[in-house]
Protein backbone atom coordinates (compact mmCIF):
# COMPACT_ATOMS: atom_id res chain seq x y z
CA UNK A 1 0.00 0.00 0.00
CA UNK A 2 1.65 3.26 -1.26
CA UNK A 3 1.93 5.53 1.43
CA UNK A 4 2.47 9.62 1.46
CA UNK A 5 4.04 11.15 4.93
CA UNK A 6 3.68 14.71 4.36
CA UNK A 7 6.26 16.58 6.45
CA UNK A 8 5.73 16.72 10.14
CA UNK A 9 4.01 19.71 11.81
CA UNK A 10 5.08 21.49 14.68
CA UNK A 11 6.39 18.98 17.63
CA UNK A 12 3.59 20.07 20.15
CA UNK A 13 4.59 19.08 24.03
CA UNK A 14 1.72 17.64 25.73
CA UNK A 15 0.90 14.73 27.66
CA UNK A 16 -2.45 14.73 26.23
CA UNK A 17 -3.46 11.74 23.92
CA UNK A 18 -2.82 11.78 20.72
CA UNK A 19 -6.20 11.68 18.68
CA UNK A 20 -6.10 10.24 15.35
CA UNK A 21 -8.66 11.71 12.87
CA UNK A 22 -10.06 9.89 9.99
CA UNK A 23 -11.64 11.03 6.58
CA UNK A 24 -12.38 8.82 3.68
CA UNK A 25 -12.84 10.82 0.37
CA UNK A 26 -13.65 10.36 -3.27
CA UNK A 27 -13.75 13.01 -5.49
CA UNK A 28 -15.04 15.43 -3.43
CA UNK A 29 -13.32 18.38 -3.76
CA UNK A 30 -15.93 21.17 -3.63
CA UNK A 31 -15.92 20.73 0.26
CA UNK A 32 -13.29 18.59 1.03
CA UNK A 33 -11.30 21.97 2.43
CA UNK A 34 -13.81 22.81 4.15
CA UNK A 35 -13.32 19.64 6.20
CA UNK A 36 -9.33 19.90 6.28
CA UNK A 37 -9.60 23.62 8.00
CA UNK A 38 -11.72 22.46 10.09
CA UNK A 39 -9.27 19.96 11.71
CA UNK A 40 -6.63 22.70 11.57
CA UNK A 41 -8.72 25.26 13.20
CA UNK A 42 -8.86 22.38 16.56
CA UNK A 43 -8.02 23.61 19.37
CA UNK A 44 -6.99 20.29 20.90
CA UNK A 45 -2.94 20.40 20.44
CA UNK A 46 -1.95 16.82 19.87
CA UNK A 47 -4.00 15.65 16.33
CA UNK A 48 -3.17 13.26 13.74
CA UNK A 49 -5.15 13.64 10.83
CA UNK A 50 -5.04 10.82 8.31
CA UNK A 51 -6.51 10.99 4.92
CA UNK A 52 -7.45 8.01 2.63
CA UNK A 53 -8.66 8.91 -0.75
CA UNK A 54 -10.41 6.26 -3.20
CA UNK A 55 -8.28 7.48 -6.35
CA UNK A 56 -10.25 10.13 -6.90
CA UNK A 57 -10.16 11.85 -10.47
CA UNK A 58 -11.81 15.21 -9.66
CA UNK A 59 -8.85 16.97 -8.59
CA UNK A 60 -9.62 16.21 -5.15
CA UNK A 61 -5.63 15.04 -5.17
CA UNK A 62 -4.77 18.19 -6.17
CA UNK A 63 -6.40 19.85 -3.23
CA UNK A 64 -4.77 17.17 -0.44
CA UNK A 65 -1.45 17.90 -1.90
CA UNK A 66 -2.16 21.84 -1.56
CA UNK A 67 -2.63 20.89 2.36
CA UNK A 68 0.18 18.81 2.78
CA UNK A 69 1.06 20.77 5.60
CA UNK A 70 -2.10 19.89 7.46
CA UNK A 71 -2.31 16.21 6.32
CA UNK A 72 0.49 13.99 7.87
CA UNK A 73 -0.58 10.32 6.60
CA UNK A 74 -2.61 10.16 3.60
CA UNK A 75 -2.52 7.43 0.12
CA UNK A 76 -4.73 7.73 -2.51
CA UNK A 77 -5.74 4.28 -4.16
CA UNK A 78 -8.89 2.27 -5.34
CA UNK A 79 -10.66 1.09 -2.76
CA UNK A 80 -13.98 -1.11 -2.18
CA UNK A 81 -16.55 1.71 -0.73
CA UNK A 82 -16.68 3.48 2.66
CA UNK A 83 -15.93 1.29 5.15
CA UNK A 84 -12.93 -0.10 3.26
CA UNK A 85 -11.78 3.17 3.24
CA UNK A 86 -12.44 3.37 7.10
CA UNK A 87 -10.84 0.38 7.69
CA UNK A 88 -7.27 1.80 6.06
CA UNK A 89 -7.75 4.40 7.62
CA UNK A 90 -7.73 2.66 11.08
CA UNK A 91 -5.06 0.68 10.37
CA UNK A 92 -2.75 3.65 9.45
CA UNK A 93 -3.60 5.61 12.43
CA UNK A 94 -1.31 5.69 15.34
CA UNK A 95 -3.55 7.39 18.42
CA UNK A 96 -5.15 6.28 21.38
CA UNK A 97 -8.08 7.96 20.44
CA UNK A 98 -9.58 8.15 17.01
CA UNK A 99 -12.43 9.76 15.15
CA UNK A 100 -13.74 10.18 11.94
CA UNK A 101 -14.87 13.21 9.38
CA UNK A 102 -16.47 12.49 6.68
CA UNK A 103 -15.59 14.62 3.69
CA UNK A 104 -18.00 16.67 3.72
CA UNK A 105 -18.65 17.35 7.26
CA UNK A 106 -16.67 20.18 9.18
CA UNK A 107 -16.34 19.77 13.44
CA UNK A 108 -18.90 22.04 15.09
CA UNK A 109 -16.43 24.25 16.74
CA UNK A 110 -12.29 24.88 17.47
CA UNK A 111 -13.04 23.14 20.95
CA UNK A 112 -14.59 20.40 19.55
CA UNK A 113 -12.35 17.70 20.00
CA UNK A 114 -10.90 19.55 23.36
CA UNK A 115 -14.54 18.65 24.52
CA UNK A 116 -14.66 14.96 24.08
CA UNK A 117 -11.31 14.68 25.17
CA UNK A 118 -11.59 15.97 28.42
CA UNK A 119 -14.63 14.24 28.90
CA UNK A 120 -13.40 11.00 28.37
CA UNK A 121 -10.43 11.26 30.44
CA UNK A 122 -12.89 12.88 33.29
CA UNK A 123 -14.47 9.80 32.87
CA UNK A 124 -12.06 7.09 32.03
CA UNK A 125 -13.72 5.46 29.37
CA UNK A 126 -12.97 3.67 25.93
CA UNK A 127 -15.64 6.22 23.90
CA UNK A 128 -17.41 9.44 24.80
CA UNK A 129 -20.33 10.03 22.80
CA UNK A 130 -21.85 13.23 21.15
CA UNK A 131 -24.40 15.04 19.62
CA UNK A 132 -24.25 15.85 15.62
CA UNK A 133 -26.50 18.65 13.22
CA UNK A 134 -27.41 17.34 9.72
CA UNK A 135 -27.49 20.30 8.19
CA UNK A 136 -28.41 21.80 4.30
CA UNK A 137 -25.72 21.44 1.23
CA UNK A 138 -24.49 25.40 2.31
CA UNK A 139 -24.61 24.18 6.31
CA UNK A 140 -26.49 27.48 6.75
CA UNK A 141 -29.25 25.94 8.13
CA UNK A 142 -29.95 22.76 10.98
CA UNK A 143 -31.78 20.74 9.65
CA UNK A 144 -31.96 17.39 11.65
CA UNK A 145 -30.39 17.53 15.68
CA UNK A 146 -28.84 14.18 16.44
CA UNK A 147 -28.44 13.44 20.19
CA UNK A 148 -25.98 10.77 21.96
CA UNK A 149 -28.17 8.37 22.48
CA UNK A 150 -27.79 5.92 25.38
CA UNK A 151 -26.14 2.14 23.96
CA UNK A 152 -28.92 0.31 25.60
CA UNK A 153 -29.90 -3.09 23.88
CA UNK A 154 -33.24 -1.97 23.39
CA UNK A 155 -32.48 0.76 21.22
CA UNK A 156 -30.16 -1.43 19.38
CA UNK A 157 -32.99 -3.40 18.70
CA UNK A 158 -34.96 -0.65 17.15
CA UNK A 159 -32.18 -0.05 15.05
CA UNK A 160 -31.48 3.38 17.10
CA UNK A 161 -27.24 3.52 17.90
CA UNK A 162 -25.63 7.39 18.75
CA UNK A 163 -24.35 9.23 16.04
CA UNK A 164 -21.07 7.71 14.56
CA UNK A 165 -19.18 10.93 13.74
CA UNK A 166 -20.08 12.13 17.25
CA UNK A 167 -18.24 8.96 18.74
CA UNK A 168 -14.60 9.49 19.98
CA UNK A 169 -13.00 6.05 20.13
CA UNK A 170 -10.35 4.21 22.33
CA UNK A 171 -8.76 2.70 19.07
CA UNK A 172 -7.76 -0.38 21.04
CA UNK A 173 -11.72 -1.28 20.78
CA UNK A 174 -11.05 -1.85 16.84
CA UNK A 175 -8.02 -4.48 18.14
CA UNK A 176 -10.25 -6.52 20.04
CA UNK A 177 -13.58 -5.94 17.84
CA UNK A 178 -12.13 -6.20 14.48
CA UNK A 179 -13.04 -3.37 11.94
CA UNK A 180 -16.29 -2.21 10.03
CA UNK A 181 -17.58 -5.05 7.57
CA UNK A 182 -17.49 -4.34 3.99
CA UNK A 183 -20.82 -6.39 3.25
CA UNK A 184 -22.73 -3.43 4.14
CA UNK A 185 -23.09 0.13 2.09
CA UNK A 186 -24.74 2.27 4.88
CA UNK A 187 -25.25 -0.07 8.49
CA UNK A 188 -21.34 -1.06 9.01
CA UNK A 189 -20.93 1.65 11.73
CA UNK A 190 -24.24 0.16 13.43
CA UNK A 191 -22.67 -3.50 13.06
CA UNK A 192 -19.84 -2.44 15.08
CA UNK A 193 -21.54 -0.90 17.89
CA UNK A 194 -23.65 -3.77 17.44
CA UNK A 195 -20.39 -6.05 17.92
CA UNK A 196 -18.85 -4.21 20.74
CA UNK A 197 -22.01 -3.36 22.87
CA UNK A 198 -23.19 -6.53 22.88
CA UNK A 199 -20.42 -8.45 23.46
CA UNK A 200 -19.20 -7.37 26.80
CA UNK A 201 -20.31 -3.99 29.06
CA UNK A 202 -18.29 -0.91 27.53
CA UNK A 203 -17.27 1.92 29.22
CA UNK A 204 -18.82 4.92 27.73
CA UNK A 205 -19.45 8.15 28.65
CA UNK A 206 -22.05 11.16 26.56
CA UNK A 207 -22.03 14.91 26.07
CA UNK A 208 -24.69 16.81 24.46
CA UNK A 209 -22.42 19.49 23.10
CA UNK A 210 -22.37 19.30 18.64
CA UNK A 211 -19.14 17.61 17.57
CA UNK A 212 -19.64 17.80 14.00
CA UNK A 213 -21.87 19.30 11.22
CA UNK A 214 -22.87 16.88 8.56
CA UNK A 215 -24.28 17.93 5.07
CA UNK A 216 -27.89 16.45 4.00
CA UNK A 217 -27.29 14.12 1.33
CA UNK A 218 -24.96 11.66 2.35
CA UNK A 219 -26.04 7.77 1.85
CA UNK A 220 -27.58 7.18 5.46
CA UNK A 221 -29.57 10.54 5.41
CA UNK A 222 -30.58 11.55 2.06
CA UNK A 223 -33.73 10.22 -0.36
CA UNK A 224 -36.86 7.03 0.45
CA UNK A 225 -34.16 4.61 -1.25
CA UNK A 226 -31.43 5.11 1.54
CA UNK A 227 -34.18 4.84 3.76
CA UNK A 228 -34.96 1.29 2.47
CA UNK A 229 -31.64 0.60 2.29
CA UNK A 230 -30.44 1.04 5.86
CA UNK A 231 -34.07 -0.58 7.11
CA UNK A 232 -33.04 -3.50 4.85
CA UNK A 233 -29.50 -3.27 6.65
CA UNK A 234 -30.32 -2.81 10.42
CA UNK A 235 -32.26 -5.47 10.32
CA UNK A 236 -29.66 -8.08 8.33
CA UNK A 237 -27.20 -6.93 11.24
CA UNK A 238 -29.62 -7.72 13.98
CA UNK A 239 -30.39 -10.98 12.23
CA UNK A 240 -26.74 -11.76 11.61
CA UNK A 241 -25.95 -12.00 15.14
CA UNK A 242 -29.08 -13.42 16.79
CA UNK A 243 -30.50 -10.27 18.31
CA UNK A 244 -34.28 -10.50 18.64
CA UNK A 245 -35.79 -7.72 16.96
CA UNK A 246 -38.49 -7.49 14.54
CA UNK A 247 -38.94 -5.14 11.40
CA UNK A 248 -41.96 -3.58 13.36
CA UNK A 249 -40.32 -3.30 16.12
CA UNK A 250 -37.53 -1.23 13.96
CA UNK A 251 -39.96 1.38 13.10
CA UNK A 252 -40.15 2.14 16.52
CA UNK A 253 -36.82 4.63 15.64
CA UNK A 254 -38.72 7.15 13.50
CA UNK A 255 -41.32 7.56 16.67
CA UNK A 256 -37.93 9.15 18.22
CA UNK A 257 -36.54 10.56 14.92
CA UNK A 258 -39.56 13.22 15.01
CA UNK A 259 -38.35 15.09 17.93
CA UNK A 260 -34.59 15.38 16.13
CA UNK A 261 -36.35 17.32 13.50
CA UNK A 262 -37.88 19.95 15.70
CA UNK A 263 -36.55 23.54 15.46
CA UNK A 264 -33.98 24.43 17.70
CA UNK A 265 -32.83 28.07 17.42
CA UNK A 266 -30.08 27.92 20.15
CA UNK A 267 -28.06 26.10 18.04
CA UNK A 268 -25.65 28.30 15.87
CA UNK A 269 -23.32 26.90 12.86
Amino acid sequence: MPITKFPDKENHVTKQPLISVLTAVYNNALVVEESIASVRAQSYPNIEYVVVDGDSTDGTKDILKKHESSIDICISEPDDGLYDALNKAIRLANGEYIIFLHSDDIFHNEDALQNLVTKVLEKDTEICLSSVVITDKEMTRVIRYYPPYKPTKWLFRIGCMPPHPGCLFKSSLHDEFGYYSTNYKIAGDFDFLVRMFFARPIRWTRTTTITTCMRRGGKSNDGLASKIDIMNEVHDVLKTHNIYSTRLLQLLRYCLRVFEFLPRKNIRL
